[in-house]
């Protein structure tokens, strides 16, 4: 029988969606609630049309990883994206897509409320997403794996980051 252990520390990654061609700059304070800036990764256009419609067309994807630190509610995570999220709403239309993520060293989970499939609920209507993995020296996408998470960009972000965990 196995025996319950604590859990290790993560990484936070944020990714944040906007019409802003500086995402989290526009968000800096606001994203201090996850923790302490380490590392935040180049803008980048997203090349979705996915939130056109209630965003506009030509956003901008950016990431920004926090310190390494304990996570023991996931959930609360999400909850707190979306509370910015909510601040930053003008006539119905969020102003930007903040979806929180953890890193550890041998995968990459994503937070979000819609359910599906390989989705595992956490709480109160988050689920949790293995986004990738990391296996054989590199990151792994599975099925469902969105495009912008296996960019080049992205592995490349992710790879700097593993640096902390050892």
């Amino acid at each position: 029988m196995g025996t319950p252990a604590a859990f290790p520390s993560g990484i936070v990654v944020i990714g944040v969606l906007s019409l802003s061609n500086q995402p989290c700059i526009d968000l800096e304070n606001s994203l201090d609630v996850f923790g302490s800036p380490t590392l935040v990764s180049p803008v980048l256009e997203f090349g979705s049309s996915y939130y056109t419609e209630e965003m506009g067309a030509g956003l901008y994807r950016q990431w920004i990883a926090m310190k390494p630190q304990l996570i023991t509610d996931l959930a609360e995570l999400k909850m707190a994206s979306q509370s910015i999220e909510s601040r930053y709403t003008y006539n119905g239309s969020r102003q930007f897509n903040i979806d929180p993520g953890i890193l550890y060293p041998h995968n990459f989970i994503l937070l979000t409320t819609k359910n599906y499939t390989h989705r595992i609920p956490i709480r109160d209507g988050i689920y949790a997403e293995l986004e990738l993995q990391f296996t054989h020296k590199q990151w792994n996408a599975l099925p469902w794996t969105y495009p912008d998470y296996v960019s080049h960009e992205f592995i490349t972000f992710l790879t700097q980051l593993k640096c902390h965990f050892t």
